[in-house]
C-alpha cells in the first residue's frame, strides 16, 4: 500500500488532520490481510517538512500529546 501526503505547496508539512487521517488509514490497513507493507511518501519535491508551524500541532490534553522540551 502506498500512502501519499499531498500538500506539496507546503512541502507536505504535517498537521493534526494528517495525523488523524493516517491513524484511520493504518487502522484500516491493519484489517486487510492483503496489506503486507505501507510505504509513506510525499507529493512533490519534499517528503515532509515537519510540523506545519503556521498552524501548530495542538492536541487535547491526555489525547496522545507529549510534553517536549528543546535541549
Amino acid at each position: 500500500m502506498v500512502l501519499t501526503i499531498n500538500r506539496p505547496e507546503k512541502h507536505n508539512a504535517f498537521t493534526v488532520e494528517i495525523e488523524d487521517d493516517m491513524i484511520k488509514l493504518f487502522n484500516l490497513f491493519d484489517l486487510d490481510d492483503r496489506v503486507k507493507a505501507v510505504v509513506v511518501t510525499g507529493a512533490g519535491r519534499t517528503f515532509c517538512a515537519g510540523a506545519d508551524l503556521d498552524i501548530g500541532l495542538e492536541r487535547t490534553p491526555g489525547e496522545g500529546g507529549k510534553d517536549h522540551r528543546d535541549g
